[in-house]
């Protein structure tokens, strides 16, 4: 029963090692990161706009008489 603990402890301590690499690495690359998000997020935007945007008028009805 020792070794299964010893091996989970392991494991364990390993995936939080693994967390802490990619936290560390976010870190220290956030503004890369942030940039490299804004790049994307300004590049969709057109194409969101344009697809989720209201449709202007062809044309117009007839004038309302006063």
């Amino acid at each position: 029963m020792q070794k299964v603990i010893n091996t989970l402890s392991i494991i364990s301590f390993t995936a939080f090692l693994a967390g802490l690499g990619g936290l560390g690495y976010g870190w220290f690359n956030r503004q890369k990161l942030i940039d490299h998000a804004l790049n994307e997020i300004k590049s969709e935007l057109p194409n969101l706009v344009k697809d989720i945007g209201p449709k202007l008028p062809t044309s117009t009805g007839p004038a309302l008489p006063f």
